[in-house]
């Protein structure tokens, strides 16, 4: 993709984002985000953020969703792939 094509497109997925998220966007697009949390921060956030994707997928069937998408929200699982397929623990996991 050209250069203008690729600002172009860029624009327009900007455009079509909820004013709140277009802040964040534009931080992370230019290198403005927060200080590093550390690894241990970082590890953490992962797991809540896969354990928010099998609570929160669209089609609630147990499975962890596709993606996320800062518009339309999560989206349906991958519940039918083996591969990916799982079920959580009860007890909450343990961190160092």
């Amino acid at each position: 993709m050209s250069l203008p094509g690729r600002l172009l497109y860029e624009y327009r997925c900007y455009r079509d984002l909820p004013r709140g998220v277009q802040k964040e966007y534009l931080r992370d697009r230019f290198g403005l985000l927060y200080k590093d949390p550390g690894v241990d921060r970082v590890i953490i956030s992962g797991i809540d953020w896969l354990c928010l994707a099998q609570d929160r997928s669209a089609s609630q069937d147990g499975g962890v969703a596709s993606y996320y998408n800062l518009k339309d929200g999560w989206t349906i699982s991958y519940r039918r792939l083996p591969a990916t397929s799982y079920q959580r623990s009860l007890k909450q996991p343990t961190y160092r």
